[in-house]
């Protein structure tokens, strides 16, 4: 069974209300080099805006089938309140 993922780490943000955070962006690589030494064919995508990240989750979606194996992680930034 084949197995892709798509890994979206975002840390850049335009707004002076949240901070950037590079671990976002450290972990979704983190992840990527993890997953493929596990056999998935990964996307990795950082910094993404909104269109974006619409596009490539609908495309990715729109790859999959019943004999794909598929992981999405999203990742963003821990908020401190």
């Amino acid at each position: 069974m084949k197995r892709v993922a798509l890994l979206i780490g975002n840390a850049n943000y335009q707004s002076a209300k949240f901070p950037n955070i590079e671990n976002c962006k450290a972990d979704a690589v983190l992840l990527d080099i993890l997953l493929r030494k596990r056999g998935f064919e990964t996307q990795l995508y950082l910094d993404q805006n909104a269109e974006q990240m619409t596009e490539i989750i609908s495309s990715f979606f729109k790859s999959l089938d019943q004999n794909i194996e598929a992981l999405v992680f999203y990742y963003e930034s821990p908020l401190t309140l």
